[in-house]
């Protein structure tokens, strides 16, 4: 794959302006603060940057897919856009939108001996390591020792870090669950987050021993109930916790 030329008369950029604000910064910042100053990495960025500014190469592509684009390495591809994200900083929701995006398109896949494990690519090592920073700051971890790219973790977290951090996406995450067999009803993420939002809101600041009435117990049994497919025990501890 070369690069695309999208533009008139054969040209890689859209539009003869997105060329001249390419060359114009292109120049602007390689003589600052002096010609031939940069090293051959900080160049390397700098184009890198300029190619996404001007739609020619995008970072949420896959690295193989830039890497034919741009006829390097993989691994070299990986390093542009791990510095691409690292310096310009996206922020929460940009990256959370992004994350979700993944869900709604990963093809999933389960532990075949308990079903308990939810393994999904996410190859965008920024991204990934984001999602997992995400997940321990509820409590929850995800385990990548097999592989680095691809993501393992509990349906349990999932739900969780789709109740505190893409309710809006619950259900549509839920049903792609659904698709690949992980769960069995669509609905049950978005019961899930009402649940868990819920729950947090009982629990306070209290510890979670501190609490009376059963209500940690009957949050284990609806989690249980929900994700094992047994409705009525899943609704029978709903009703206490919300009770």
């Amino acid at each position: 794959m070369a690069l695309q030329r999208i533009g008139p008369s054969g040209s890689l950029f859209s539009t003869p302006q997105v060329a001249a604000a390419f060359a114009d910064e292109f120049l602007s910042t390689y003589a600052n603060p002096a010609f031939g100053a940069h090293s051959k990495t900080e160049i390397d960025l700098l184009v890198f940057d300029l190619m996404i500014k001007a739609g020619i190469v995008d970072p949420k592509a896959q690295a193989f897919e830039i890497s034919k684009l741009l006829t390097v390495p993989p691994s070299k591809v990986k390093s542009l856009v791990q510095a691409w994200y690292l310096r310009n900083q996206p922020t929460d929701a940009e990256l959370v939108d992004e994350i979700v995006s993944i869900l709604i398109s990963a093809k999933f896949l389960s532990d075949g001996k308990d079903g308990r494990t939810i393994k999904l690519t996410i190859s965008n090592r920024f991204v990934r390591e984001y999602f997992s920073s995400r997940l321990q700051k509820i409590h929850h971890t995800v385990d990548g020792s097999f592989n680095s790219e691809i993501v393992c973790l509990s349906p349990d977290a999932l739900a969780e870090f789709m109740a505190t951090e893409a309710k809006d996406s619950a259900e549509t995450v839920a049903a792609r669950l659904v698709e690949f067999g992980i769960i069995a009803d669509k609905s049950a993420t978005g019961v899930m987050t009402e649940i868990v939002m819920k729950l947090a809101g009982k629990i306070g600041d209290k510890a979670v021993s501190e609490l009376a009435g059963g209500i940690v117990g009957s949050f284990s049994s609806f989690v249980k109930g929900l994700f094992k497919g047994n409705t009525d025990t899943a609704t029978d501890a709903a009703k206490v916790i919300l009770t």
